[in-house]
């Protein structure tokens, strides 16, 4: 049997915002050993129906489980988490932890109204992914969804700017003058 001190803790996102997770896991257990896997080849999955995000979502940990011998799984896509996590977690033989959660507890503890509103894509906009455990942890978040079909690509663009309408948009290249 392996010793799970030897093992890995797997962690996966559809694309490369995970990494801000991974680095948040270095910083608290230095000592651990990650494996990563970012599903670039599948991104955005926030536009897709929960199903296929589901089937992703399993492949993806099945793998770390199987090809990578992980102890722990982090979904650190909210998409990801949202339309497979428990399905994860009845699933496999280890833990697996989603990044939801957590910010929703932080959002519990500093809302002054019991109010927050999410902008996600579409299959992350059905939020929150599970209700039963907001309301046995005592939190009760009214929670307002907006649908924003591109927030992954303004996540992960910081370049991108304000037009005077209010929408996200790529900024223009300026031409040089001649």
């Amino acid at each position: 049997m392996v010793d799970a001190r030897e093992q890995p803790i797997g962690v996966f996102d559809s694309g490369f915002g995970g990494l801000t997770v991974v680095r948040s896991l270095i910083d608290l257990m230095p000592n651990e050993s990650l494996v990563y896997i970012g599903d670039t080849g599948r991104y955005p999955y926030g536009n897709k129906p929960a199903s296929e995000v589901r089937t992703y979502a399993v492949e993806i940990a099945d793998s770390l489980v199987r090809d990578h011998g992980v102890k722990a799984i982090v979904v650190a896509c909210n998409t990801a988490a949202s339309a497979a996590l428990d399905t994860l977690v009845d699933t496999l033989p280890v833990p697996v932890i989603g990044v939801i959660e957590p910010g929703a507890r932080a959002l519990a503890r500093v809302t002054h109204n019991g109010k927050v509103g999410v902008i996600g894509t579409s299959t992350r906009a059905a939020w929150p992914p599970r209700p039963r455990r907001w309301r046995n942890e005592g939190s009760f978040l009214r929670v307002m969804s907006m649908h924003l079909p591109h927030s992954a690509d303004v996540c992960l663009a910081p370049n991108l700017v304000r037009s005077p309408h209010g929408i996200l948009e790529p900024p223009h290249e300026r031409q040089a003058p001649r």
